[in-house]
């Protein structure tokens, strides 16, 4: 069972301008670019002007998870309608392996805790076998399957969709 000992206090925190380089650094990681809906190489001007327009927008945030104040992921938020947020998420690509659960759980807590969204969604090509088991770990439900949705330059893939209710989370790890 997921529990509280994954809660880390003050572990999330709005991106900044001095975090760009790094998150950059780390989108831009064939390890990461792998597993993301575009795989093309970010420039750092397109990702500056990404940055600049959140600051406009009221549906998108990015959040910045650390461990002893030291960056270890980011995490980008949609507000997509009456109370959901669609998440995507990745930790450094030079970390131990395990880490996302930890940014996984902080997050979901502050979704439902301080954003109060009541659902949680997220999308996953079908090969990222590791988002696809953190998302079951978490208790998210298959809610279906887009078929042959993602194109890869050489074969189409299903991409999974997962829904979590707040309700449904609510007493895990507590």
């Amino acid at each position: 069972m997921i529990g509280a000992d994954l809660k880390i206090n003050n572990s999330i925190r709005m991106l900044r301008e001095d975090d760009l380089d790094l998150i950059l650094k780390w989108r831009n990681h064939e390890s990461i670019r792998l597993f993301m809906f575009n795989k093309e190489i970010i420039k750092r001007v397109d990702h500056v002007s990404w940055f600049e327009s959140l600051a406009t927008r009221k549906d998108r945030f990015a959040f910045i998870f650390s461990i002893n104040e030291t960056t270890k992921g980011f995490a980008q938020i949609s507000l997509v309608g009456n109370e959901i947020a669609e998440w995507g998420f990745y930790v450094d690509p030079y970390a131990k392996p395990g880490l996302g659960k930890y940014l996984a759980y902080n997050i979901i807590e502050y979704l439902f805790d301080e954003m109060n969204v009541r659902k949680i969604v997220g999308r996953v090509i079908d090969f990222n076998k590791r988002s696809i088991s953190l998302h079951e770990k978490f208790g998210f439900t298959t809610e279906g399957v887009l078929r042959q949705e993602q194109f890869d330059n050489n074969t189409y893939h299903d991409v999974i969709c997962f829904g979590l209710l707040k309700n449904e989370w609510t007493g895990k790890g507590k």
